[in-house]
């Protein structure tokens, strides 16, 4: 048998350069978005918030909001209380309960909604519905809130979270040897909302049979079916989520939640009134019941070799605002501080923290962004105090390089970039040149200054851990159907398999039909993050068609009258399968349809003892106006240890995308609640102004 596999002459891989599948139908607005899906007779749903940070609800009256015409259906906290089957629903693996009716936790909780005619009587209903609150003291900083004398968000149990240390080496006694010059500072990140231009919506319909049909944008329609079926008490198959484009996600359309409240009393709306219910989150809504960035704060020591730069051990505290619902997003940083450095001596510990806040979670990378702003910052400080050149003092320390393993957990890296990133990046911006050490003092500074920065750093993000099984199904033309999860962000995830199975199948690139837009389409749960693009799907995709190949070489044999190791399996877009002695007696794809049917299945599963990091380096341009502190963004250059590209346009496209959105998260406003009340103050575009699109910096994308 004699085939190349897929690190053999490639036709496809990293080369094919056509339209993006989706694209004509999302310019064209063919593609139906989250708010897109109109169901006939369907009603509208709406949110009323909580108006406390803290408390406790004393009484509910809406009955002024039932009477008013065009209401269909309204549901409280007290309903929830009072209705024993309603009560025992909780929100999938969190133990909250439908909607708040014994304590409330943050300001603009869910308290209730209301079914309508049309959105602006569901909303005019909400203001009807009259709510006596006993407000209870409230902690919002996390600082404040491990102090012994801070309100409990939840009675009984302290806001501190039992905290996680990460070491190696002994970085306390680092700290203390003589002849290293010390370094302390304190770094704090906003607590941010992603912004999406589309806000979040559904449309939900629970029939008379029990089965459930639900119609969104979400970056899991496995996992959210899953967390509705659990959550309603009905088998996960009565369920099926339909999900053709997710517009724009991050986390806040898939993050650790994937059923939450709104979701599951849209469903039980639809229950009562017979007919579907179409919810879109307001920007308010968006805003205060989507998830936030978490804020961390830290606190870094380190110590450094003054002659060499080298920094001899560190140790960092982190304090994570865990919300008022419990996010660990503290996890992930706790290798960030190392990251591409092969550091002698370390500690992190970090402390998750109960606050009086709306949602934490995801936002690209949950907790590796704040780790790195802080570790840079504070090298970049490191680097100042001694003079050196930024590229200089990273150069001094020693890098990991191929063949290294993880030092905090022994685990092999398959892939290290540096410090050829590093290079290459320094080399596409031209940094030596630009570079200008930091003025003595920048705040004499007047006019408008040009600046310059760069990090290099390995984040652990994006791994693709979890399993994945797929299915290369054979048409009667010779042609595939691979089911697979998840759906494609628009980063070229769907792309991506396709030119797998394409490649992998010997197939012209529209021989390959994906499917994956509803959650019957495919096996697996998980989420659309950046590991779910290619390691995780991908390598799934990879198997079944490999499988499926197998079947179609042994059908061949048979046809052919010959043997396996006999035949040759064209890759190269021609459709057949021939004796390798004649080429001129094969047999075609097509030929090869039929009983049994050619049905691959593949399975992925992550190796074990290997480390996820991985390998970059980012330069960035910007102006500043010292007068009015206006900034622009004026170029980028990224160069990132990806491996294989598979396809070229969304590789680059994610990575322009992640520098606009690093601009984004680096200059807005912190959307932390008024300190003064507990509440939201931020809610909507006209409080906190955002980057544009046309503020984008010119950017070049590199890949190692």
């Amino acid at each position: 048998m004699s085939y190349p596999y897929f690190n053999g002459n490639l036709r496809l891989v990293g080369k094919w350069s056509g339209r993006r599948l989706d694209s004509q139908r999302k310019v064209s607005g063919q593609m139906p978005f989250g708010d897109d899906w109109n169901i006939p007779n369907q009603a509208f749903m709406a949110l009323k918030h909580s108006t406390v940070p803290a408390g406790t609800i004393l009484s509910v009256d809406a009955s002024a909001a039932k009477a008013m015409p065009g209401v269909l259906a309204v549901i409280t906290s007290d309903d929830v209380k009072n209705n024993a089957a309603w009560k025992a629903i909780k929100v999938p693996d969190t133990g909250f309960s439908l909607l708040p009716y014994d304590q409330l936790r943050c300001g603009g909780e869910e308290v209730a909604v209301v079914a309508a005619e049309d959105p602006y009587i569901a909303e005019e209903a909400c203001t009807k519905i009259k709510i006596t609150y006993q407000q209870a003291p409230f902690v919002l900083a996390p600082e404040d809130a491990v102090k012994s004398s801070a309100p409990q968000v939840y009675a009984g149990t302290p806001n501190a979270l039992t905290p996680t240390v990460v070491t190696f080496g002994d970085a306390d006694t680092a700290l203390k040897a003589s002849g290293v010059k010390l370094f302390q500072s304190r770094y704090e990140t906003q607590h941010l909302q992603h912004n999406n231009v589309l806000t979040y919506a559904f449309t939900a319909l629970y029939d008379a049979t029990g089965r459930v049909e639900f119609w969104t944008s979400t970056q899991g329609q496995k996992q959210m079916a899953v967390d509705l079926g659990k959550a309603l008490g009905i088998p996960y198959g009565r369920v099926r989520v339909t999900n053709y484009a997710c517009d724009g996600g991050f986390g806040d359309k898939g993050g650790p939640l994937m059923a939450m409240r709104p979701h599951i009393l849209g469903c039980l709306l639809s229950q009562m009134t017979g007919r579907p219910i179409h919810f879109k989150y307001t920007r308010e809504d968006n805003i205060v019941l989507g998830f936030h960035s978490s804020k961390q704060i830290y606190y870094v020591n380190s110590a450094v070799n003054p002659t060499t730069g080298a920094v001899t051990g560190l140790t960092c505290t982190c304090y994570n605002n865990g919300s008022a619902f419990g996010d660990s997003a503290s996890g992930p940083s706790s290798g960030q501080f190392y990251g591409p450095y092969k550091l002698p001596n370390y500690k992190v510990t970090n402390q998750d923290v109960y606050t009086n806040t709306g949602k934490s979670g995801p936002y690209r990378a949950p907790g590796a962004k704040q780790a790195m702003f802080a570790a840079h910052s504070h090298y970049d400080m490191i680097a100042a105090s001694l003079g050196m050149n930024p590229v200089a003092w990273m150069k001094a320390q020693t890098m990991y390089v191929q063949g290294d393993t993880d030092q905090l957990t022994g685990n092999r890296i398959p892939s290290v970039g540096t410090p050829n990133v590093l290079d290459q990046c320094v080399a596409l911006s031209n940094f030596t040149t630009k570079w200008k050490a930091p003025p003595a003092n920048p705040k004499a500074l007047t006019g408008v200054k040009h600046g310059v920065g760069i990090s290099t750093a390995s984040p652990g993000n994006g791994a693709g851990a979890s399993a994945c099984t797929a299915i290369a199904y054979m048409a009667a033309d010779g042609s595939f159907t691979i089911h697979v999860e998840p759906n494609s962000l628009g980063q070229g995830n769907r792309e991506q398999k396709i030119i797998i199975a394409a490649e992998m199948l010997g197939l012209p690139f529209n021989m390959v039909t994906l499917c994956n837009y509803e959650s019957d389409d495919g096996i697996d749960v998980g989420s659309t993050v950046g590991s779910g693009s290619t390691k995780r799907s991908g390598n799934g995709t990879g198997a079944a068609c490999i499988d499926a190949r197998n079947q179609m070489l042994a059908k061949a044999a048979t046809s052919l009258n010959t043997t396996v190791d006999k035949l040759t399996y064209a890759l190269d877009g021609s459709m057949r399968i021939f004796l390798t002695a004649d080429p001129t007696k094969y047999v075609t794809f097509a030929s090869l349809a039929g009983e049994p049917q050619i049905c691959g299945i593949g399975r992925f599963t992550a190796p074990t003892k290997t480390s996820a990091k991985s390998f970059n380096t980012s330069v960035v341009e910007v102006d500043v106006d010292t007068d009015t502190g206006i900034i622009s963004f004026t170029n980028a250059y990224a160069v990132q240890d990806s491996g294989k590209v598979i396809f070229a346009a969304g590789a680059e496209g994610q990575g322009q995308g992640s520098a606009m959105q690093g601009f984004g998260y680096a200059t807005m406003e912190d959307f932390w609640p008024d300190v003064q009340t507990g509440l939201p103050y931020m809610i909507g575009f006209l409080d906190a102004k955002l980057p544009l699109a046309n503020q984008a910096a010119d950017m070049k994308i590199g890949f190692y």
